[in-house]
């Protein structure tokens, strides 16, 4: 008997295993992609903020419906998480509107801070302005995620009846 429950943890260890891998692999493809678009637009006009959104918008994606330490995954084939999707891309395209107008504004106005908001400082050469954008761009993005997750939180809770019903 207890070789029974052996062999399904190692089983369950091994497909853990393999999921790490292929998701690590995932991330790894996506990073070196994320590099290429950077590479691609570096003379482009709106470069930085366009390779910017598409960083976001994978971001947003991964930790939105991978499962993760945020909560559960959603499944795209459910069909409670396929209904909201067109909510979610409009949610998502306007986080993306006011990341790039705001990632523009300050590209343009950056000349017209204050040297000491500037001036770059410390081993990684970062500027308190700059510092200021990454926070709050992490900010701005982990308040979409929240609020998509809760979204898609609610329709499964809400569809979950249902689907009990009919099983």
């Amino acid at each position: 008997m207890e070789h029974e429950n052996d062999g399904a943890a190692d089983k369950l260890t091994i497909k853990s295993s393999l999921k790490f891998l292929g998701l690590f692999a995932v991330g790894l493809v996506i990073l070196f992609a994320l590099f290429a678009v950077f590479l691609v637009l570096s003379d482009e006009p709106f470069a930085i903020q366009i390779g910017t959104l598409v960083f976001y918008t994978v971001l947003v994606f991964l930790l939105t419906f991978v499962r993760s330490r945020l909560g559960a995954g959603y499944s795209l084939h459910n069909e409670a998480v396929r209904r909201q999707l067109p909510w979610i891309a409009w949610i998502h395209g306007a986080f993306c509107v006011v990341v790039f107008s705001a990632q523009t504004y300050v590209l343009h106005a950056w000349s017209s801070f204050s040297a000491q908001w500037r001036a770059e400082s410390g081993p990684k050469h970062d500027s308190p302005l700059s510092l200021a954008l990454n926070v709050l761009f992490v900010l701005t993005m982990f308040g979409e995620i929240a609020f998509l997750r809760r979204i898609l939180s609610r329709a499964c809770a809400i569809a979950q009846p249902v689907d009990d019903e009919t099983a």
